[in-house]
C-alpha cells in the first residue's frame, strides 16, 4: 500500500511541477494538459529508473 501511495505523490508533483515548469517558460500552457502529462511522464521514468538502479544494487 505505501508503493502506491509513494507512486500516487509521484505522479501529483510531477504534475504540479510539470504545470510550474512550462508556466514559467510558456506562459500560456498552463490550462492545457500536455504540461501535466509531461511532468507526470518524466516523474514517473525517474521513479522507474531509481527503482531498476536499487534492483541491480540488490543483485550485486
Amino acid at each position: 500500500m505505501s508503493v502506491f501511495f509513494v507512486w500516487l505523490l509521484l505522479i501529483i508533483f510531477g504534475g504540479i511541477g510539470g504545470i510550474a515548469i512550462c508556466s514559467v517558460f510558456e506562459g500560456n500552457e498552463v490550462f492545457s494538459g500536455y504540461t501535466a502529462m509531461l511532468g507526470m511522464i518524466v516523474t514517473l521514468l525517474s521513479g522507474i529508473f531509481v527503482q531498476l538502479n536499487l534492483l541491480h544494487r540488490d543483485k550485486q
